[in-house]
């Protein structure tokens, strides 16, 4: 499968979005992470 950018919505819970990204099969070129507000202020 040939995947140029994963997009990843950033939450308490990783492994869905991590998952993909060590796939040596899925692995991306580029990842996106979008951050809600209330995650940016939990990541303080």
């Amino acid at each position: 499968m040939n995947i140029t950018t994963h997009l990843i919505l950033v939450s308490a819970q990783p492994i869905p979005n991590l998952t993909p990204v060590l796939d040596d099969n899925l692995k991306p070129k580029k990842v996106i992470m979008l951050v809600s507000a209330d995650m940016q202020e939990r990541s303080n």
